[in-house]
Parts: structure tokens; sequence; C-alpha cells
């Protein structure tokens, strides 16, 4: 083992002591009296050495002869002073050893002195925070605490209160939630029902639109027989047709358009269709009296006319048809096969509207 470090003895002198650095320090205090017990073993020995050589001393003075005892002291008192010399040295170092030790000692002892007057003051001043915090606690904090503990009552009452309070709000919700749900179905059963009208007059539109799309569909035709009457009649004055022979001829296709209407299986639907067609007939008539007395008047007599003639005949005094006349071809059977197709399948148009209208308010 070492000596006890002056590293160690300093950085206890100069800082305070703990329990961990006191500790240490007996612990090798204890370590140094265990090394100063072996070191002072030797000298135990010389010592019980010198005792030894005391009492030979004085055995030899007593026994030898005056010669003999100074040659014997002679021997002992130098081996003595050998063995003394080397005693007072170990001696002088384990004393100044032994000094060392206690001035460290005692400067540790100060040390703990002063850090246990230190802690005295520490302690009382924690002392006198502990009393200031039981009287803060006294004079404020406990206080706090019962406004703390009114405050919770008042709001666990409040809080009973808002809970009943919420119980009847949820009850109103469920039922303004019911009373929706059945504004909701009702609402639902009179849209469906709305629905059902619009589709109703949706049907009913479109039978219209089909009615007055089969008119345009007559109309059209008798445009285009028009135009072709017209083709005609200029290929026909081309040819130097005479004028009975056109007469005639526009005479016979007045009265086909007059067995055809007569012959066809669609009566107007109103007063006002019938008073269309009467004026139809009665416009063909006179147009074509115009164009004979234009005749008449060009040529004077049954002469064959030309073909410019007849042309301007036909481009002053043109065909005019009604807006809505009815159906005609040129021949009879033909018109009314025709119309009766178109009847069958007008009804069968309106027939299927109507499934689908069933279906849809189904």
């Amino acid at each position: 083992m070492n000596n006890l470090d002056d590293m160690d003895l300093d950085h206890a002198m100069t800082h305070e002591p703990n329990s961990a650095n006191l500790s240490t320090l007996e612990k090798k205090i204890k370590e140094k009296n265990q090394q100063l017990k072996k070191v002072s073993a030797p000298f135990i020995t010389i010592t019980s050495k010198y005792i030894m050589i005391g009492t030979a001393f004085k055995s030899i003075l007593c026994s030898s002869t005056r010669k003999e005892r100074s040659r014997r002291v002679l021997y002992c008192t130098g081996s003595e002073n050998m063995e003394f010399r080397k005693v007072k040295e170990q001696m002088d170092f384990l004393k100044s050893k032994d000094e060392d030790i206690a001035r460290q000692h005692q400067k540790l002892l100060e040390n703990e002195e002063k850090h246990i007057q230190k802690l005295e003051k520490d302690i009382e001043k924690h002392k006198e925070e502990k009393r200031k915090l039981q009287a803060k606690i006294k004079d404020y904090f406990l206080p706090e605490i019962k406004k703390l503990q009114t405050l919770s009552a008042k709001l666990e009452k409040t809080n009973i209160m808002q809970k009943n309070q919420l119980k009847e709000l949820k009850h109103e919700l469920k039922e303004k939630i019911k009373t929706i749900e059945r504004m909701i179905e009702e609402a639902k059963r009179d849209e469906s029902l709305q629905n059902i009208r619009f589709l109703q007059d949706q049907n009913s539109v479109l039978q219209t639109q089909l009615f007055y799309t089969e008119k345009k569909e007559h109309i059209d035709a008798l445009k285009r027989d028009k135009m072709s009457l017209s083709r005609q009649l200029k290929k026909e004055g081309k040819k130097a047709m005479k004028r009975e022979e056109i007469i005639s001829d526009l005479l016979e296709r007045n009265s086909k358009l007059r067995q055809a209407f007569i012959s066809s299986s669609i009566p107007p639907p109103t007063v006002v269709d019938h008073v269309v067609e009467k004026s139809f007939y009665d416009n063909v008539s006179n147009q074509l009296k115009l164009i004979q007395q234009q005749l008449d008047m060009d040529v004077g007599s049954r002469e064959i006319i030309d073909a410019q003639n007849l042309e301007k005949v036909v481009d002053e005094v043109p065909i005019t048809f009604p807006s809505s006349p009815p159906r005609f071809s040129e021949e009879n059977e033909e018109i009314t096969n025709s119309l009766q197709n178109e009847s069958n399948r007008l009804l069968a148009k309106s027939n299927f509207l109507t499934n689908e209208f069933k279906e849809v308010n189904i």
C-alpha cells in the first residue's frame, strides 16, 4: 500500500467533506495505521534487542575483568550506536509522518466542523422555509382548498342538472327525428304523385305531338304531291297537251282528291278541321276555274296551247294547300289502305305509351 497522497489531502482540506470523502479518508487513515504498525514492528524488535544487549552488558560488567569489560563495552556500544542510529532515523521518519497525519487530520476535522456548521445553517434555513410554507398553507392554500371544494360541489350539482337536461334534449331530438322521418316519407309520396302527374302530362303532350307529327307528315306528303303535280304539268305543257286534256286531267285529279277525302277512315277531329277541309277543296276548285278562264282568254278556241303559255298559266295561278289538309293519293284504294295502316300504327304507339305509363306508376 502507498502512503497517503498529498493530492488527496489537499483536496480534503480545500473542499468541503461529505460522507463519501470522510469514509474514504477514514479508510486511508486505517491503512496508514496498519502501515505504521508494520514499520514499528522492526523498531520493537530493535528495542527488544537493545534490552537484551543491556542485560548482557550488565552481566559482562558483573562477571568479567576490567579489560574484558572494557572490550566488551566498546563492542556493545559500537553495535548499539549503529542499531540506535537506525532506530532513531526510523523513529524520526515515523514521527514526521505522524505529525503530517495529525495536521491533515486536524484540517479534516476543521473542514468537517465547518461543513457541520453549514449543514446546521441549512437545517435552520429549511426549518424556516418549512415554517413559512406551513403558514402559507394555513393562510392561503387551506382557504383555496375550501373554495375549490365548494366550487366542486356546485359543479357536481350543475353537472347533474345538465345531465337531466341532456336526457330531455335527447328525448326531444328522438321525437323530432321521428316527425322528420314521417315528413320525409310524406314528401316522398307527394313527390311520387307529382312524378306520376308529370308523366301523365308528358304522355298527353307526347300523344298530341304524335298526332301533329302525323299531320305534318300528311302536309309533307301533300307538298310532295304538289311538286310532282307541277312537274307533271310542265312535262305535259312541253308535250303541247291540248286544253281539254289539261282541264279533264285537272278535273280528274279534283275528283280523286274528293273521293280520297270521302273514303278516308279517319274523320276530322274538330270543327276547325272541317272548315279547313272545305276551304281546301273550294280553293282547289276555284283555282281550276281560274286556270280554265286563263286558258280561254289566252287561246280562245279549242287549239293546242303552247308550252310556254301553259307554264305561264301554272306559274301565275299556283295551287296552294291549307296547313293541315286530309291524306290523299292518286288511287282511292291505296289511300284507304295507307290511312288504315297509319291509324293502326298510331293506335299501337298510344297503347305502348299507356303501358309504359302504367309501369312507371307501379
